[in-house]
């Protein structure tokens, strides 16, 4: 891509669709770089979990056979939450992971967090910049950027993933988009379905994005409505360059 030879890139495109990439394996990943790099290292994204990993740590958890993930990946909802009793969080997702470190382990989740190691960065270590744009602005965006993800070779690239015949609970096979476009290869709904359902989910997701960082991080920037340079002049201010 034109942007990448703007500027190195790091764990960006590096993982094969079979590889499973945690927040923790992530963190270690990312430690070595922010080591290795004598320069100021500019963090983009997305998902708060690593977000919150780089800034607070993440509590070492142990390995979970197989054979537990498939026995609780097997069970509805409703049952995975029973197990847990009140343990339970209003998110599937997390009390599937939860119930797996508990058959695993004996203990219960928050065991491990409540354990967790020392980390080496805290959030006063970061500037945070925030692109807080409004709804409609990032709707449209949303919107523009799955046309020339299409435009781009998205379709060919899922058909390859296909062809692979993964398993159905790697990350890649969940990705927004992917369903969608596999949906629209096997002729279940038109591409006009699949374009308007994975921008749905797309949207879904940057709106919970949005409420996670209005939430979690206290000491962060709004700069929507900065231009490029004042933002650059912003951060020579903090950081030196």
């Amino acid at each position: 891509m034109e942007e990448e030879n703007l500027a190195p890139h790091h764990l960006f495109g590096f993982a094969d669709a079979t590889e499973v990439c945690s927040a923790g394996s992530w963190l270690l990943m990312a430690k070595e770089i922010i080591n290795s790099v004598q320069a100021p290292i500019i963090f983009v994204g997305g998902t708060g979990m690593y977000l919150s990993a780089l800034m607070n740590g993440i509590a070492y958890m142990p390995p979970v056979l197989d054979e537990i993930k498939t026995q609780v990946r097997q069970m509805s909802d409703a049952e995975i939450a029973e197990q847990l009793g009140a343990d339970a969080d209003i998110n599937p997702r997390r009390n599937t992971r939860a119930l797996e470190v508990l058959l695993a382990t004996g203990k219960p989740i928050k065991f491990w967090h409540q354990n967790q190691a020392p980390h080496d960065y805290h959030e006063d270590d970061f500037l945070t910049l925030f692109m807080n744009v409004s709804r409609e602005t990032l709707y449209e965006r949303i919107n523009l950027r799955f046309g020339k993800m299409l435009e781009a070779g998205a379709i060919d690239e899922v058909k390859k993933v296909m062809e692979m015949a993964l398993d159905k609970e790697l990350p890649i096979m969940k990705a927004i988009g992917v369903p969608e476009i596999i949906a629209y290869l096997k002729g279940e709904i038109t591409l006009d379905e699949a374009t308007a359902k994975s921008c749905q989910f797309s949207r879904n997701y940057a709106k919970r994005q949005v409420t996670w960082m209005s939430n979690q991080i206290k000491n962060k920037i709004e700069v929507q409505e900065m231009k490029p340079q004042d933002v650059y002049e912003l951060v020579k201010q903090n950081i030196r360059l």
